[in-house]
């Protein structure tokens, strides 16, 4: 990608945030070439990829249903010059700006409102603490023991 550095203008890039795909060379680039980098969170992109939650389900279920119809009146077998005419039909169905846009909001992306992606995710459960799981196995493994009758063990050496 190259960008003209003689405008003032600047320009915005949002990407997966993923740690290896960050590296300082990267960022020392764009900061160089006027572009602002938007880093969504790693492991987020179900929730946050403003295509896959306004674009791909249509995308995907229009693509279904041109598929469809050439399974029913001809073959076993898909050639891909009738999935990429099924695709082509679908994507002028479904990329249109208003359904790009309403990616944008549902991921909270533009406008800015970062409180649509941290409304949906869950706290981690609470760890217990390591003393309190050993002493729950402990009494668990007890119960377990009391519940068969007591082992039956050899009776010790006397090695007086």
């Amino acid at each position: 990608m190259t960008v003209s550095k003689s405008t003032n203008s600047r320009h915005l890039l949002i990407i997966d945030g993923y740690s290896s795909h960050v590296t300082a060379r990267f960022i020392a680039y764009y900061i160089t070439s006027k572009i602002d980098l938007f880093l969504l969170l790693p492991h987020s992109l179900h929730k946050t990829q403003p295509l896959d939650l306004s674009i791909s389900g249509p995308l995907r279920t229009i693509i279904n249903l041109e598929v469809d119809q050439v399974f029913r009146h001809s073959t076993t077998r898909l050639p891909r010059v009738e999935w990429t005419l099924a695709y082509i039909k679908a994507r002028t169905r479904c990329f249109k700006p208003s359904s790009i846009e309403s990616g944008f909001r549902k991921a909270g992306i533009y406008p800015f409102y970062p409180e649509i992606l941290l409304s949906t995710l869950t706290p981690p459960p609470r760890t217990p603490s390591p003393g309190n799981q050993v002493v729950s196995q402990v009494s668990h493994a007890s119960r377990i023991l009391r519940a068969r009758g007591s082992p039956r063990t050899p009776k010790a050496l006397d090695l007086r």
